[in-house]
């Protein structure tokens, strides 16, 4: 029987601020490692639910995920004893660093049920559940049907590639069109849109990865902060907007008009 997911809303930020522990430190904004992680425990939670598996409530691994910071890391990571790991759980500060090489490592077909068994028992370490030598999380793995398994970490619910821009009621002359990427999970990007009489704009837009739950799933999305400028570089303007998930390529995800600047966001 699945386990019933309490009516709850949990908002999850792929946030990537630096952040020092034990003489490592994060990689900044865009941070793929830690979105492709954080992707994969998301993944996890319907195959634990599907399997029966009962050691691990379903709400209190929402939870673990909702509420934990992920950083990836190039300096190696290892346990008191010197043991080099793939990765470390902090639960008392909510945090989890990865190894980016050691996880690059495990990005192969071969590999897949090693990345499962890491990324869970990490989040077990977080939730406090004793995981010594995996034997937990590889159990619990291992009775999934990873038959058919299609990697989810790049699968954004929203996918969105370029945002254009054009002035309101007036005929543009010049705009630089941006441009993302959907396996990143942040990233910071500006553009400038002129119009016919000279007049111009600065639009600055600050993408972030989000999960919530929504009907029982896990959905992994993409928000946009935009903000307009004027040619003083005052603000003038600032909405947020999370695209829909048009279904298809070559499809307007959405649009939005912030001052006097309409912002169109397509997928590929």
């Amino acid at each position: 029987m699945k386990t019933a997911i309490l009516a709850l809303l949990f908002v999850v930020t792929f946030s990537t601020p630096v952040v020092a522990s034990a003489g490592h430190e994060s990689g900044n904004g865009g941070d793929a490692v830690a979105s492709e992680f954080i992707i994969t425990a998301v993944d996890l939670v319907d195959r634990i639910r599907d399997v029966g598996e009962t050691r691990v409530r379903f709400g209190a691994l929402l939870n673990a995920i909702a509420t934990t910071e992920v950083h990836s890391v190039d300096d190696a990571l290892s346990l008191e004893n010197g043991l080099v790991v793939d990765a470390l759980n902090f639960p008392k500060r909510k945090l989890i660093l990865v190894n980016r090489a050691r996880w690059q490592s495990l990005d192969s077909s071969s590999q897949l049920v090693a990345r499962l068994v890491l990324v869970l028992h990490e989040y077990l370490g977080i939730m406090g559940i004793p995981d010594r030598q995996y034997r937990v999380s590889r159990t619990i793995v291992q009775a999934m049907d990873l038959s058919n398994y299609k990697a989810t970490w790049s699968g954004i619910h929203n996918p969105t590639h370029f945002a254009s821009l054009r002035f309101q009621g007036k005929k543009t002359r010049y705009s630089s069109n941006l441009e993302f990427d959907p396996v990143k999970s942040e990233e910071l990007s500006s553009a400038v849109v002129i119009d016919k009489d000279g007049g111009w704009r600065k639009v600055v837009i600050q993408k972030e990865t989000t999960a919530q739950v929504e009907n029982g799933s896990l959905l992994v999305f993409h928000t946009f902060a935009i903000r307009v400028f004027d040619s003083n570089l005052n603000v003038i303007g600032e909405s947020v907007l999370k695209p829909e998930d048009c279904g298809r390529r070559h499809c307007t995800t959405g649009t939005i008009t912030v001052a006097d600047v309409t912002i169109k966001f397509s997928r590929f």
